[in-house]
C-alpha cells in the first residue's frame, strides 16, 4: 500500500541497492512526477545496459575461456555453456522475478521477447541484409522452429495442469535435456563415421555456434585451423568481431586488428563456410575453411576496441563514465587474459571479488564479522597469487587459473542477477505508479530491455553479409531461453512450492500468437525453398504490430476478456 499523504512509508520489497523507489517518486520527487518518471526511466535504461554488458564483455569471454581450458567441443559448448552465456540476461531476469514472488512478469517477459526476436529482430536482420534473400540451413532451422513450437504446446497444457512450479520445472528442462541430445547426436554420428582421410564438414558445428553464439570470436578452433584476419565494423555494438572475407567488403568500412592475431595475406583469406583453404599446419590438406581464428587467448571485446583509433579519442572523453560503469566490475570480476594481464588489478579482484559475492548472496546478513572472515581467506589467496605471478603474464598454474575462472563466474553471476533484480525492483514502481498489470510490464518493458542487445547485434552481423548466422540466432537462442529460462526460475520460485503456475489472458495471446508467427515463418521458409524474401520482414513487422494492439485491446477492455489468473483447472 503506497501511502502518499501520511509518513511516506512503502512496504515494497527493494532491489540489491535498497533504494525504495516509491519514497523517490512520492516523497522526494513530491510535486514532480514527470522529472521523477525520468529519472526512473533512464535509471532502468542504465540498467539494461549494464545487464547486457555485463553478459557480453564479462560472463561470455569467462565461459568461452572455462570451454577452452576444458576442451569442451563446440557442439557441446554451444548448446550448454555458450547459450548460458548468451542467455544470461533473459535469464537472470526470470530468476529474479520469480524469486520476489513475481513470477507471472518473468513469464510474460520471456513470452514477449521470444515473440520479440523471431519477428522484429528477424524482420530487421532480412532488411539489413544486402542480398534479396537469405538463405537458410534447412535442417538446424527446422530443428529450432518445431523444438519453439513443441515448447509453446508444453507450456499450453502443463502451465494450467501443473500441480506445482517443480514439477513444470522438471519437464522444461527434460525438454531441453532431449533437445541437446537432437542438436548432439547427429553431429557425433558424423564425427564417428567420417575417416581420417575424409574429415567431417564443420557446417554442424558452425550451426550450432551460429544459433548460440553471438561472438563466434571468444572461442577458439583447434590448433589445426587456418590463418585469419581479425576484422571487426567499427561501429557496432561491443562483444561482435565478424571473421569475414576481406576483399567482399570496402577497405574503409573495415580496421584490421593484428595485436590479437597475425594478419594473414589476402591469398590466405577465405570464405568462412564456401571456399576451401590450406591450413598452415598441415599444406597437404585441404578441408572447409573454420569460422573462427585460431588464438592462444580469448580476448575481452571491450579491450580489442580500444586499439582503434576512434576508441582512444572516446577513451579520453569517458574516463568517468570508465571508472563508474567499468572499473567497479573490473575490480569486482578476476579475469586471465594474456594480453591484458595485471598483476594488481589480479590482486584487488581476488581481494574485492569475494566480499561481492557475499554481499549479493547474504544481503543484510552479511555483517562486518563474515565480510572480515571472508577478507582473512581472500587476502592470502591474493598475496600468493601476486607472489607467484609476473607483471606481464598471468600465472601458469591450472589450480590458479581454476580459481580465477570460478571466482569470475560466480562473480559474474551475481552481478548480472543483482542488476536483473534491480530492474525487477524499478518494474515494481513502475507497475504501481501506472497501475499496469505486472504480466502487461514483463511482456513490454522487461522482454524489450533484454531484446535490444539481440536486436543491435543481429543487424550488426546481417549487414556484413552473415544474414544466416543473424536468423540462426533468431531461433536457437529462444529454446535455451523459454525451456532453461523457464525451467531453473520456476525451481527457485518463492512461495509456490505445491501452487500452481500463474498464466493470464496476456500470456495466453502471446503463446497463440507466437505459435502462429513461427508457423507463417516455417511456411514461408518451405514454399521459398529456404530462400527467406526480404518482403517477408515487413510481414514479421505486421505481425508483431497485429500482437501488439491486441494486448493493448484487452488492457483497454476494448475486447470482453477475463482478465483473471488462469491457474490450474482454469482452461
Amino acid at each position: 500500500m503506497v501511502d502518499v499523504a501520511g509518513n511516506c512509508t512503502f512496504p515494497l520489497e527493494m532491489g540489491p541497492l535498497q533504494i525504495n523507489y516509491m519514497e523517490f517518486h512520492y516523497c522526494v520527487m513530491a510535486g514532480h512526477p514527470w522529472i521523477s518518471m525520468a529519472v526512473l526511466s533512464m535509471w532502468l535504461l542504465l540498467l539494461f545496459y549494464l545487464v547486457g554488458h555485463t553478459a557480453d564483455s564479462y560472463f561470455s569471454p569467462t565461459l568461452s575461456m572455462i570451454c577452452t581450458q576444458l576442451a569442451i567441443p563446440f557442439d557441446v559448448a554451444g548448446v550448454t555453456l555458450l547459450a548460458f552465456g548468451n542467455g544470461a540476461p533473459d535469464l537472470f531476469s526470470s530468476l529474479a522475478t520469480s524469486t520476489s514472488g513475481k513470477m507471472e512478469t518473468g513469464l510474460n517477459a520471456l513470452l514477449g521477447g521470444v515473440m520479440f526476436v523471431t519477428t522484429v529482430v528477424v524482420g530487421a536482420s532480412l532488411h539489413a541484409s544486402p542480398t534479396s534473400c537469405v538463405k537458410i540451413t534447412p535442417r538446424p532451422f527446422c530443428r529450432d522452429v518445431l523444438a519453439l513450437l513443441l515448447t509453446l504446446v508444453v507450456l499450453f497444457i502443463d502451465l494450467p495442469s501443473s500441480a506445482t512450479t517443480r514439477t513444470s520445472a522438471y519437464l522444461l528442462l527434460g525438454c531441453y535435456i532431449v533437445y541437446v541430445a537432437v542438436v548432439l547426436v547427429p553431429s557425433w554420428c558424423s564425427k564417428h563415421k567420417s575417416t581420417a582421410d575424409t574429415p567431417s564438414s564443420p557446417v554442424d558445428t558452425q550451426g550450432v555456434l551460429f544459433a548460440f553464439w553471438h561472438a563466434p570470436d571468444l572461442f577458439p578452433p583447434p590448433h589445426s585451423a587456418h590463418a585469419y584476419g581479425f576484422v571487426t565494423l567499427p561501429d557496432h555494438p561491443p562483444g561482435f568481431h565478424g571473421v569475414t572475407k576481406v576483399s567482399q567488403h570496402p577497405s574503409s568500412l573495415f580496421h584490421v586488428d593484428d595485436t590479437y592475431f597475425p594478419v594473414p595475406t589476402s591469398s590466405e583469406l577465405s570464405d568462412p563456410l564456401l571456399q576451401t583453404s590450406t591450413s598452415p599446419l598441415s599444406p597437404d590438406t585441404s578441408s572447409t575453411a573454420p569460422l573462427v581464428a585460431p588464438v592462444a587467448t580469448v580476448a575481452q571485446p571491450s579491450r580489442m576496441l580500444a586499439h582503434h583509433p576512434s576508441a582512444s579519442c572516446r577513451w579520453r572523453l569517458t574516463t568517468v563514465q570508465y571508472i563508474l560503469l567499468e572499473l567497479v566490475r573490473d575490480a569486482t570480476i578476476p579475469m586471465v587474459f594474456v594480453t591484458t594481464w595485471s598483476r594488481r588489478s589480479a590482486f584487488l579482484s581476488l581481494l574485492v571479488a569475494p566480499l561481492f559475492v557475499g554481499w549479493i548472496v547474504a544481503g543484510d546478513a552479511f555483517t562486518p564479522d563474515p565480510a572480515c572472515i571472508t577478507l582473512a581467506i581472500s587476502f592470502p589467496l591474493a598475496c600468493l597469487v601476486f607472489a607467484s605471478s609476473y607483471s606481464t603474464s598471468p600465472p601458469s598454474s591450472v589450480y590458479v587459473r581454476g580459481l580465477f575462472y570460478l571466482l569470475g563466474f560466480t562473480s559474474c553471476v551475481c552481478w548480472i542477477y543483482g542488476l536483473a533484480s534491480e530492474v525487477v525492483a524499478v518494474l515494481a514502481t513502475f507497475g504501481s505508479i501506472t497501475k499496469l498489470p505486472p504480466s502487461v510490464i514483463g511482456l513490454t518493458v522487461l522482454s524489450w530491455g533484454n531484446s535490444l542487445g539481440d536486436l543491435s547485434t543481429n543487424v550488426a552481423i546481417a549487414r556484413t553479409g552473415c544474414a544466416e548466422m543473424a536468423l540462426a540466432g533468431c531461433f536457437g537462442g529462444p529454446v535455451f531461453n523459454l525451456l532453461v529460462g523457464l525451467g531453473i526460475p520456476f525451481l527457485c520460485a518463492k512461495g509456490t512450492n505445491g501452487g500452481a503456475v500463474p498464466i493470464d489472458v496476456h500470456g495466453l495471446v502471446s503463446l497463440a500468437s507466437l505459435a502462429l508467427s513461427l508457423v507463417l515463418t516455417l511456411a514461408v521458409a518451405l514454399v521459398y525453398r529456404f530462400q527467406c524474401p526480404k518482403w517477408y520482414a515487413s510481414v514479421l513487422y505486421g505481425v508483431y504490430a497485429v500482437y501488439t494492439m491486441a494486448h493493448v485491446a484487452i488492457l483497454m477492455r476494448w475486447v470482453d476478456l477475463d482478465t483473471a489468473t488462469l491457474s490450474m483447472g482454469g482452461l
